[in-house]
C-alpha cells in the first residue's frame, strides 16, 4: 500500500488547491450543462458567449494555479491579485447562474476562506467586504430573468435612474449570505493565526537550544552558510571557533545533571559576553559551542579565543556549586579572503579545521586554544602547539 502524500499547507499550496476546486467546479457545470442539453435535446443551439465566458474562467484559473506554484515570496502581489480577481469572477458566476440560489455561491465562500488562510487578517476581511459589496450590487442591478451575459443593459440603467428599492425578502437573503461570508473569514483567520503561531514556535525550537537560548547546530549551520556566502561576495575573512567544556562528564557525574545544566547556561552567558555584538554564538552539541565571527582576521580570532578561555578560568564557578571549577578548550579556523571554494564546501572544511585544532588542544592538556592556518594559503597547516593562557 502506497503512502499518502503530505498535504501542502503553505500559502502557495493552499492557493493551488483553491484554483483546482474552481477548475473542477466550472468544468463540472459545463459537463452537466452538456449532459442535460443532450438529454433534453437542446444541444442544437450553442451559446457561444457563455461558452467563451466559462472557457476564459478555466484558462484564468489554470494560469493562476501555475503562478501559485512559484517559489515562496516570488510573485507575491500577483498571487493576491489573482485570488481577488477569482473572487470577483465567482460573484459574477453566481449572478449568471441563478443569483442567490446559485451553487457557485460556495466558490465565493471558499474564496473568502482561502483568502483568510493565505492573507493577513486585515486584507482577508477587506477582500470579504469587497466581494459582499459586489455581490449585493450585482444582485440588485441585474434582472432575475437574465444574467450578466443577457445584455439587458437598458433595464440595468433604468434601475440606477429609477432608484428601485430592494424588497425586504431580498435584503434579508443578502444579509444572511454576507454574514456567512464574514463568518467563514473570521473562522479561517482564527485557524490560520493559531497555525502560524504554532509553526513559528516549532521553527524556533527547531533552530534554538531551549536550555541556553542559543541557536542549535542546525540554526548555526544555516546562519553560517549565509555568512560564508556573504563573505565570498565581499571578500571578507570568517573565523570559526569551536569550544568544548573540559571534562564536562566528570561535572555531571560528581555534581549531577542539574548542576551540569547550570554550567551550560553559564558557559553560554560567558561566551556571549566575550564575543562581539556581531558574532554568532551557538550550542552545537552536548558541551560543545561555536562562534562565527565575520570579518575577523587571525589575530582577532586569537584574541576572541583568549578572552573566552580567560573568562572561563576567572569565573566564580563555586557560586553554582562549592568545589566546582570549569575550563574550556577552543579550536579556531579562519576562512581567508580569496579562498576559492564553494560556500558549502568552505563550511564543512572550516568546521573540520576547527575540530582538528580543538583535538590538538585536548591532546596537549586542554584549557587553551589553537588557531588552525589554511594549508592552501600558508602551506604550514596547524600551528605546532596550542596557546596556553597564563
Amino acid at each position: 500500500m502506497s503512502e499518502s502524500r503530505p498535504f501542502d499547507t503553505s500559502p502557495g499550496g493552499l492557493q493551488r488547491l483553491y484554483y483546482r476546486v474552481v477548475i473542477l467546479a466550472v468544468a463540472s457545470v459545463l459537463a452537466l450543462d452538456a449532459l442535460m442539453g443532450w438529454a433534453l435535446g437542446t444541444n442544437d443551439r450553442v451559446d457561444l458567449i457563455r461558452l467563451l465566458f466559462y472557457g476564459s474562467i478555466l484558462l484564468f484559473a489554470w494560469f493562476a494555479h501555475e503562478m501559485a506554484g512559484d517559489p515562496p515570496n516570488k510573485n507575491k502581489e500577483p498571487r493576491g491579485m489573482f485570488l481577488s480577481a477569482m473572487g470577483i469572477i465567482s460573484v459574477v458566476l453566481c449572478i449568471e447562474t441563478g443569483g442567490l440560489a446559485s451553487a457557485f455561491y460556495m466558490l465565493v465562500f471558499l474564496t473568502c476562506v482561502f483568502g483568510a488562510l493565505v492573507m493577513r487578517p486585515t486584507k482577508a476581511f477587506l477582500l470579504t467586504a469587497v466581494l459582499c459589496a459586489i455581490y449585493c450590487l450585482l444582485t440588485w442591478v441585474f434582472p432575475k430573468d437574465g444574467g450578466i451575459l443577457a445584455g439587458q443593459f437598458d433595464r440595468i440603467i433604468d434601475k440606477f435612474r429609477g432608484g428601485v428599492v430592494m424588497d425586504a425578502e431580498l435584503v434579508n437573503s443578502l444579509v444572511i449570505h454576507c454574514a456567512f461570508l464574514f463568518a467563514g473569514t473570521w473562522i479561517a483567520v482564527g485557524l490560520s493565526t493559531g497555525f502560524r503561531e504554532k509553526m513559528g514556535r516549532l521553527e524556533v525550537h527547531a533552530v534554538r537550544d531551549p536550555l541556553t537560548g542559543l541557536p542549535n547546530r542546525r540554526g548555526f549551520m544555516d546562519m553560517l552558510g549565509l555568512q560564508i556566502a556573504k563573505a565570498v561576495h565581499w571578500d571578507w575573512p570568517v573565523a570559526i571557533l569551536v569550544l568544548d567544556l573540559d571534562h564536562f562528564k566528570k561535572v555531571n557525574d560528581k555534581f549531577g545533571h542539574p548542576v551540569g545544566d547550570k554550567v551550560l547556561a553559564a558557559a553560554a552567558r560567558l561566551m556571549r559576553e566575550a564575543a562581539g555584538p556581531l558574532d554568532n554564538v551557538a550550542r552545537i552539541g552536548g558541551e560543545e559551542f561555536a562562534v562565527a565571527a565575520v570579518g575577523a582576521e587571525q589575530n582577532n580570532a586569537a584574541d576572541l579565543a583568549d578572552r573566552i578561555v580567560r573568562s572561563f578560568r576567572g569565573h566564580d564557578w563555586g557560586s553554582l556549586q562549592p568545589g566546582l571549577h570549569v575550563t574550556c578548550s577552543v579550536g579556531v579556523a579562519i576562512r581567508q579572503p580569496g579562498r576559492e571554494q564553494q560556500p558549502m564546501t568552505d563550511l564543512s572544511s572550516l568546521i573540520d579545521e576547527a575540530d582538528r585544532a580543538l583535538l590538538q588542544v585536548k591532546q596537549h592538556g586542554r584549557n587553551g586554544y589553537l588557531v588552525a592556518t589554511d594549508p592552501r594559503v600558508t602551506g604550514q597547516g596547524l600551528d605546532a602547539s596550542p596557546r596556553k593562557v597564563s
